[in-house]
């Protein structure tokens, strides 16, 4: 037992048919070794039933190398709960996973975008620009300048994609000053303000 913490093995039978904050604490304590070691423990986790686990579970991912954590975190961002899909998009910029790319466009194209958690609306926004960079303009363009009828009704989507386009820089440039010219007034203002 090194550090005082149970072989993995031992940690991964107790995992079985307890309470999802005891599954959470096990976790923690498996990461007192190399994560080679503990990725069975993970891969439990991050189809656990409850979302708190899954969410620490995308957490753990973040220091994995390429490959497989990336096809794990593109699955969660697809999520049926949102604070998992925050920590996967979360996960994902900071991994620079080019796995997650169509994922992150599924989500900011997909028709209920809109309705979704203001945070996983930012943090999506700023993912896909971080990720996909000048070949993201399209995509947060359709959101930040949508049709004359979504104008007044997405107006915190639209300021998300506008500050995600402001992190592009000048190839996006176009698009904030289309979004100068939108009826709606705080939309108009964070547009002026990513132009500065």
């Amino acid at each position: 037992r090194e550090f005082g913490v149970p072989p993995v093995a031992e940690l991964r039978q107790r995992m079985e048919g307890v309470q999802w904050f005891v599954v959470r604490d096990i976790l923690n304590l498996a990461q007192a070794y190399p994560l080679q070691e503990i990725s069975a423990l993970i891969a439990f986790a991050l189809n656990h039933e409850h979302p708190k686990v899954r969410q620490h579970a995308v957490g753990l991912l973040r220091n994995y190398g390429r490959g497989l954590a990336d096809n794990l975190l593109a699955q969660r961002l697809e999520d049926e709960d949102s604070e998992v899909r925050v920590a996967a998009i979360r996960v994902a910029a900071a991994r620079r996973s080019q796995e997650c790319r169509a994922g992150l466009e599924k989500i900011l194209t997909a028709p209920d975008f809109s309705e979704r958690d203001l945070r996983e609306v930012k943090s999506a926004t700023a993912a896909y620009a971080a990720l996909v960079g000048v070949s993201a303009v399209p995509v947060l363009d359709r959101i930040l300048n949508p049709g004359l009828l979504s104008q007044l009704r997405h107006t915190d989507t639209q300021v998300a994609a506008a500050f995600a386009l402001a992190s592009i820089g000048p190839p996006a440039k176009e698009s904030l000053l289309r979004g100068t010219r939108t009826l709606n007034a705080k939309v108009r203002d964070a547009c002026r303000r990513a132009l500065e």
